[in-house]
């Protein structure tokens, strides 16, 4: 009889977990799982809420043994649990993987409520360049963290890039292009940022095909993991940037090259696709297709655009040559049913004294 007891005491607690766990939200279940990825065994000290609110905000409040966090959404409560780590804790969650969170042997108790208020709507973190730093090499032990790191501190909208050359790929075997030709086309890994960027094409490729299938294996957790923590991913569009090869396989386009780039080889410039090519509006519907094989929804998504990287002081940018190609990008941008934010991203030298045209 006793075994018995013990096997109908172990199956009443587990049908009472369940059915209590049924009833937490999706952003109550999320933020429960980044507190078990930073804080481990100790998570057990902390429980989440989820409340109405008109603007991202959080609260922190001691409930019987355990700290209670409640937010408007999983982002706002890693925000409160971040207060509570640093605050209270005295502890510290690094964005690196191998650092150890160093958390107390007893959790502290908060001993009255804090609330929090987030002011700035769009929080948007990184930029092409960091994406050609250590992240080519990181696998998803380094992003899960990272990831976790941009929830704590609020980030809702970071840059999402990793893996778009396989979207590329697709786009460019349907117009006629071979794999050989478009791995040739990409960089090695460390210079993708700087291809996607059109500033070199071609250098320490090929691509190997092992790396654009891998890279976007991780993009698609990438992103599941951010939409989880309430992150709106920024997905790359196209900016006219095209394979040299395109010209050969589609006849009667209009292209020009970009200006050598840090003294690079004449076969490293980029190809630029006119925007106002006639007979095709090329791309715009080069855009749509990207977006269309895109490995992500539409949903939870904003787009963004990068124009020539840091173009030489002495060679001024003609800024009324840069209209046609936003009006393009915003029109490709907006096409149904791929209503969207967008965001355009360039940076450029000047020299003292230099204006805008």
């Amino acid at each position: 009889m006793t075994i018995h007891k013990q096997i109908f005491k172990s199956t009443l607690l587990l049908v009472v977990s369940l059915v209590l766990m049924s009833f937490k939200t999706t952003d109550e279940r999320a933020a429960e799982a980044l507190a078990r990825r930073v804080m481990g065994s100790k998570a057990k000290a902390v429980v989440f809420e989820q409340y109405e609110s008109p603007t991202d905000s959080y609260e922190l409040l001691q409930k019987g043994k355990k700290v209670l966090i409640r937010g408007n959404n999983a982002n706002s409560m890693a925000v409160g649990l971040n207060r509570y780590i640093q605050q209270y804790c005295l502890a510290n969650v690094s964005w690196y993987d191998y650092n150890p969170v160093e958390l107390p042997r007893t959790m502290p108790k908060v001993p009255e409520k804090v609330k929090g208020k987030v002011e700035v709507p769009i929080r948007f973190f990184l930029n092409y360049c960091t994406f050609g730093y250590t992240m080519p090499w990181w696998k998803w032990q380094q992003w899960e963290r990272f990831i976790d790191w941009m929830a704590l501190n609020g980030v809702n909208m970071p840059l999402a890039i990793t893996g778009q050359e396989a979207v590329w790929q697709k786009v460019w075997r349907k117009y006629g292009m071979t794999d050989e030709q478009i791995r040739a086309y990409f960089t090695g890994p460390a210079h993708l940022p700087w291809q996607r960027m059109i500033n070199i094409d071609r250098w320490q490729g090929p691509l190997p095909q092992s790396w654009i299938d891998g890279q976007a294996e991780l993009q698609k957790q990438i992103l599941k993991r951010e939409r989880e923590l309430n992150m709106t991913p920024v997905l790359p569009a196209f900016a006219g940037h095209i394979p040299a090869d395109l010209e050969q396989t589609v006849p009667g386009i209009r292209t020009s090259k970009v200006n050598r780039w840090c003294n690079f080889d004449e076969k490293y410039r980029c190809t630029y696709l006119n925007p106002q090519t006639p007979s095709l509006h090329a791309s715009r519907r080069i855009s749509s297709r990207s977006r269309q094989r895109c490995m992500a929804p539409t949903t939870s998504t904003a787009w963004t655009s990068s124009t020539k990287s840091r173009p030489h002081p002495g060679n001024p940018i003609r800024w009324p040559r840069f209209l046609p190609v936003s009006i393009n990008l915003s029109q490709a941008l907006t096409l149904k049913p791929f209503g969207s934010r967008w965001l355009g991203s360039s940076s450029a030298i000047r020299k003292p004294g230099h204006q805008r045209e």
